[in-house]
């Protein structure tokens, strides 16, 4: 920063290679590194962010985001399995890598290919999840369903942030989805309760195509509306 180009270069570097020295020897058990693999990458997760917003550098954007992203999957290993599954963590850490590198190397890649890689990053990242609830439709642990539709939110919410249709598409579609089990859930326990839900589904379901019938041509106004902003959005 305070234009030694020679000194600087040197400090790139030694920032890009020390994360990745201090995780090695966390990886080969050496010293007091080697029960702590997730803090030292979590740790290199914040270097590389660092340089990044230092630099104003996708490359150290990159390595922030894979260090944290193996951060989470170190630190996952040790937690209860019902509550982050092995099956939903690591596709759902390449996915959100997938849509983390869409997001910096998004000009470079041109839309054909940006579009293409978030919708294969948002399909790493929710269906594993989705399959992992639909599964264990009816067990007694919800938290990774709460988890879930909490990870869902995010991606709506990111979505209407980032003006992405992608992001808010999936996000609403395996939100509804979870939330979709989760009735199922409740209908499986207590059948009085399905039954319940079901009625308020159904009326509800008639009631919105009664007042869509009677004022059919502010639906329309509405829906082209709709149609017309989302086709701003990348």
């Amino acid at each position: 920063r305070a234009g030694a180009a020679p000194v600087a270069a040197t400090v790139r570097r030694f920032a890009a290679v020390l994360p990745i020295a201090a995780q090695a020897l966390a990886a080969v058990d050496a010293g007091p590194l080697g029960d702590s693999g997730d803090a030292v990458a979590a740790g290199g997760a914040l270097v590389y962010l660092a340089m990044a917003l230092a630099e104003r550098s996708r490359a150290f954007g990159a390595l922030a985001t894979l260090a944290s992203q193996l951060a989470f999957v170190l630190w996952s290993q040790d937690q209860d399995p019902g509550l982050l599954p092995a099956t939903a963590v690591l596709p759902g850490a390449l996915g959100a890598t997938m849509l983390v590198l869409a997001q910096l190397y998004g000009e470079r890649l041109g839309a054909s290919g940006r579009r293409t890689t978030r919708l294969l990053g948002g399909l790493l990242l929710f269906v594993p999840g989705a399959l992992t609830i639909v599964s264990h439709l009816g067990g007694d642990d919800a938290r990774f369903a709460l988890l879930f539709g909490v990870l869902c939110l995010v991606g709506v919410i990111a979505g209407t942030l980032l003006r992405v249709r992608a992001y808010l598409f999936l996000g609403g579609l395996f939100l509804l989805l979870d939330i979709g089990a989760h009735v199922a859930h409740a209908g499986l326990r207590d059948q009085r309760v399905g039954f319940a839900l079901m009625t308020v589904l159904g009326l509800g379901i008639l009631g919105t195509m009664a007042a869509v019938t009677l004022r059919r041509e502010a639906a329309q106004r509405l829906a082209r509306r709709l149609a017309d902003t989302l086709r701003t959005w990348d």
